[in-house]
């Protein structure tokens, strides 16, 4: 989970390690959550909460996850 969007990021980098070196130790696959493709953070509150994940996308992500 990072604020970042996911293209590119340091946890997107992070999980193509993860699943190269550790591969026969994974139960599913890694997945990486992220903010939206936008320029920059936006500073108006209510955009920022649109941009950014929260409970819910999460929420959404584990129960993807977990039905693979």
């Amino acid at each position: 989970l990072t604020e970042q969007p996911t293209r590119f990021s340091l946890a997107e980098a992070l999980a193509g390690r993860l699943s190269q070196d550790a591969f026969p130790y994974l139960d599913a696959p890694i997945a990486v959550l992220g903010g939206v493709e936008v320029p920059a953070i936006p500073l108006n509150r209510g955009l920022e909460a649109a941009v950014l994940p929260n409970a819910e996308r999460l929420a959404a992500a584990l129960l993807q996850l977990l039905e693979q």
